[in-house]
């Protein structure tokens, strides 16, 4: 599924930041559908982004003349620098177009002859009243891109509905004869209510699954064990690698110990509980704890050894419980993934 915005559906939300168009922002980057931006577009949001912080800038200082002309004593409300929010603005599509499913088109100059025979012809979303040069270029390089990858299933966000839809909503039929493989949507929000159901499908598929499966403390306890114990003991010896000695001791039974070391010698698996599954998109993340039993050896340290004697001796031994809590990713592979232990205690 591929989606062609154009300004008007961000022209009030450019960091996406509201419901609907942040889940589409994560489909893109999960891969479920596809999105564009000509080159001329974020041209455009960025320039409306900047008026519009001109206007609110412009509404502080008329606060700070206004109270100043009502009170005695009035400290300025400080007026931020626009160029940090434009440096904001460039970084966050900076990153946005880092992801391979988001895609910045650029603008071709190879259609502006095209783009003169539709002003004089009046061709759509040329009109009568105005020429929509811009709004000729974002249409020219969306169906042109399309129409060369012979993409079939395209949605174009705009709610331009003058120049872009007929009176039925549909695609314009002058545009029609560019590329008829177009949608159009007025909103960001009524895109992806139409299309939820295909946009979600591996999400709720994967739900669907997991519900399934029957995911309690011995299936997490035997698949850990069977994937993980070399990464648990190491988490398990590097939790006692600074330990004293004398801490596992009684000093009545095994005399003053002084300095020393600590090695983990068995790690004995007992169970696993408190299990919890979250799904994040087509995969879980699994949390839980692993209850062990763990066999310390202990060395003192020889401070008046004779020649030949260990400078570190092993004097005993000592068994504790270890609860291990942990994390990992789990999808339809059923192994786990990114296997990491957040605590040992």
């Amino acid at each position: 599924m591929d989606v062609f915005i154009d300004t008007s559906v961000v022209y009030t939300d450019p960091f996406w930041k509201r419901n609907f168009p942040g889940q589409l922002v994560e489909a893109a980057k999960d891969g479920r559908v596809r999105v564009y931006i000509a080159d001329v577009v974020l041209r455009e949001l960025k320039r409306n982004f900047e008026k519009q912080l001109d206007k609110e800038f412009s509404a502080i200082n008329s606060a700070n003349s206004n109270i100043k002309k009502l009170t005695r004593r009035h400290q300025d409300i400080p007026t931020p620098t626009k160029d940090k929010y434009l440096e904001d603005f460039d970084k966050f599509y900076e990153e946005l177009f880092k992801n391979k499913n988001v895609i910045k088109l650029p603008t071709d100059e190879s259609m502006f002859n095209d783009l003169l025979y539709r002003a004089i012809e009046r061709k759509k979303p040329f009109t009568d009243n105005r020429s929509e040069f811009k709004d000729a270029v974002i249409w020219t390089t969306y169906f042109k891109y399309a129409k060369e990858k012979g993409l079939t299933n395209c949605h174009l966000l705009s709610n331009n509905k003058k120049d872009f839809t007929d009176n039925d909503g549909k695609l314009h039929p002058e545009l029609k004869n560019d590329y008829d493989k177009f949608e159009v949507h007025i909103t960001i929000d009524d895109f992806y209510k139409a299309n939820k159901e295909t946009i979600d499908k591996p999400l709720i598929e994967f739900q669907q699954w997991i519900d399934k499966q029957s995911i309690n403390d011995k299936y997490v306890f035997d698949l850990l064990f069977n994937n993980e114990t070399d990464k648990v003991y190491d988490e398990v010896r590097r939790k006692f690698e600074n330990a004293d000695p004398s801490s596992f001791v009684d000093d009545r039974e095994s005399g003053n110990v002084f300095g020393g070391y600590v090695d983990v010698d068995e790690v004995e698996w007992y169970d696993c509980d408190d299990i919890e599954i979250d799904v994040i998109k087509d995969y879980a993340i699994i949390s839980g704890k692993l209850n062990l039993n763990v066999t310390l050896e202990l060395y003192s340290y020889n401070s008046v050894r004779d020649p030949g004697d260990d400078k570190f001796p092993y004097y005993g031994s000592a068994d504790r419980e270890v609860n291990v809590y942990f994390n990992f990713i789990f999808d339809k592979d059923e192994t786990p993934k990114s296997f990491e232990v957040t605590h040992v205690e």
